[in-house]
């Protein structure tokens, strides 16, 4: 997630529930460079993120053994094919997810979809897996993040 959309999803609760804890987050997020653990348990307890449904979803598809997805994501992938269809299996099961979600420009935007796709069309250009194992990486810290 990055600090705007934090940024927008604070402003949201601060005017339209009033919440005063969230208008003073908002000045502690611009005085901060990183963003605080304590902002997205915050965000995780007062807003039913659907970013934070759909990695649940991963993780449960993957407890009940019908997926493997998840567990490609969380250890480290460094063989070029399975880098390749991780990252397609991840955009093809956010584009499944989101047929649930309201606000798809979020949702797309808090799983990462335009960087990935970006990533995965210019490996094809260049074949610069790197690119494609460090985007594993930040959607791997995003996962970890929303745990």
């Amino acid at each position: 997630m990055k600090k705007t959309d934090i940024l927008l999803l604070l402003t949201d609760l601060s005017e339209k529930k009033g919440d005063a804890k969230a208008a003073n987050y908002i000045l502690d997020l611009y005085k901060q460079k990183d963003i605080p653990k304590e902002i997205i348990k915050y965000l995780k307890d007062n807003i039913d993120l659907d970013v934070i449904n759909f990695y649940e979803h991963l993780r449960n598809s993957h407890n009940q053994k019908r997926s493997s997805l998840y567990k490609n994501i969380v250890k480290e992938v460094t063989v070029t094919e399975e880098v390749l269809i991780t990252l397609c299996s991840y955009i093809l099961q956010v584009n499944i997810f989101a047929r649930k979600v309201e606000d798809k420009e979020r949702f797309f935007s808090n799983c990462l979809i335009q960087d990935t796709t970006d990533i995965l069309s210019n490996y094809y250009k260049t074949y610069n897996i790197e690119a494609c194992i460090d985007m594993l990486v930040r959607i791997r810290a995003n996962i970890k993040l929303f745990e």
